[in-house]
């Protein structure tokens, strides 16, 4: 192998490795943020609720009691 294309392995794997890296870090920043969230719920007396993330992005599910309830989980989450 000459050098450039040997640089161009190289930098081919880390290229994997690194992505490889990025998924499984968006998993832990999701899971991260959904127990972070799961316990501001709880603490503002939202079980009703339930929260979902996708990568930052929350979107806040159930069937509040009220208008007041729906904001305050809104709140806790944000």
């Amino acid at each position: 192998m000459d050098r450039m294309t040997l640089i161009l392995v190289w930098c081919g794997l880390f290229a994997i490795i690194l992505l490889g890296q990025i998924m499984l870090a968006g998993g832990y920043l999701e899971r991260s943020l959904t127990t972070e969230a799961e316990r501001h719920l709880n603490a503002a007396n939202a079980g009703w609720a339930e929260v979902i993330f996708s990568g930052r992005d929350a979107t806040v599910l159930g069937e509040a009691p009220d208008a007041m309830a729906r904001q305050a989980a809104l709140d806790a989450v944000g």
